[in-house]
């Protein structure tokens, strides 16, 4: 078990070292959909609430679970803030893609035109009958000196989100790493 959050913490740790969050500043010149920001008041508004996770942590194949834990989504959100392309010297790395229903849009598409960027992939599905976000997934490849991780990222507002990682380090055999956490009101 204690090997388990151990290893937890060592790909968030390895993770959050890719690019740096930015300030959180609105700006008038934001050039995407601010995953930091965005992420920064879903912190805010679940710690508000009284709701707590389940979840599940997976760690080449060795699952451990933890009931009704109380989180801190300032530190739990770090890698979606971290996967942020909202820079205006960014504009002609990704290319966005649109989905409009009606006149109303339903899913931004952003996929990264430059290998030498962290995030490759974002999507964004929008709920159109109140204009919140439904789904929101992100693909992002950050290396260090110590290893290379493959992150993939999905949140659903109101039920969860699931991190899964695939870290290769320069010394021994790949991890595979799966955090699933699914929000719980008691």
């Amino acid at each position: 078990m204690y090997r388990l959050l151990i290893g937890s913490l060592i790909i968030l740790c390895v993770g959050a070292c890719g690019q740096p969050a930015a300030p959180a500043e609105k700006s008038e010149k934001d050039a995407f959909f601010s995953l930091l920001r965005y992420f920064e008041a879903e912190a805010d508004r679940l710690a508000a609430t009284d709701v707590r996770v389940d979840k599940q942590i997976t760690i080449n194949g060795k699952t451990e679970t933890h009931d009704a834990m109380r989180i801190d989504f300032t530190d739990e959100f770090i890698l979606y803030r971290n996967a942020d392309i909202n820079r205006v010297a960014w504009l002609d790395k990704y290319r966005v893609d649109s989905t409009f229903s009606n006149g109303q849009l339903v899913q931004l598409d952003y996929q990264s035109l430059d290998k030498a960027l962290d995030t490759e992939s974002i999507r964004i599905v929008f709920d159109t009958a109140n204009a919140t976000v439904r789904q929101l997934e992100v693909v992002r490849t950050t290396q260090s000196a110590l290893a290379t991780n493959r992150q993939e990222l999905a949140y659903t507002p109101d039920a969860g989100y699931h991190i899964r990682t695939q870290q290769t380090g320069i010394m021994g055999k790949p991890t595979a790493i799966e955090i699933i956490g699914t929000f719980a009101t008691e």
